[in-house]
């Protein structure tokens, strides 16, 4: 946290000046800044204390991939699919991985984001991600939109 805080004042001083200058220079002031002092560690915790107990972290994201050679990601996708069907042959690969999508899923299935992240013929573009904290007891039931189960403060 300290290193965090240390950054933040960085930041907060940088955009201070900003807006010192910019003021001197035509009379207005480009960024809202909050100018209390309250930045402190003591602060902070006061401000993110002990919430409700959790056990159950979901993991939600999307990832943007620029697609630059379908040829590659197809093929990416049909050696991922034996790899983790290596019984299967090069025919039930063709016909499993046909189409961008079912390449993707393939890689991801065979090797994680990483994979992905890997492949020939796309590369990642922008991504965002968050965590969800679902309420002690939550993880008894699966449900496919994690966010029913958290207010919308949470989210």
């Amino acid at each position: 946290m300290a290193a965090y805080i240390g950054s933040a004042r960085q930041l907060t001083a940088a955009a201070g000046a900003l807006n010192d200058a910019e003021f001197d220079w035509c009379g207005s002031f480009p960024l809202a800044l909050d100018t209390e002092d309250s930045d402190s560690e003591s602060d902070f915790e006061d401000d993110h204390g002990e919430g409700e107990p959790v056990d159950m972290l979901a993991f939600v994201g999307r990832w943007d991939f620029r697609v630059t050679d379908e040829k590659a990601v197809l093929r990416s996708g049909r050696r991922a699919y034996r790899r983790a069907w290596p019984k299967d042959s090069k025919k039930d690969a063709q016909h499993r991985v046909y189409n961008m999508e079912s390449a993707a899923s393939e890689i991801l299935h065979a090797h994680g984001l990483a994979g992905l992240e890997a492949a020939k013929g796309m590369s990642l573009e922008r991504w965002v991600n968050t965590f969800v904290a679902l309420p002690a007891g939550a993880s008894d039931t699966f449900d496919s939109d994690p966010f029913s189960m958290a207010s919308q403060d949470d989210v």
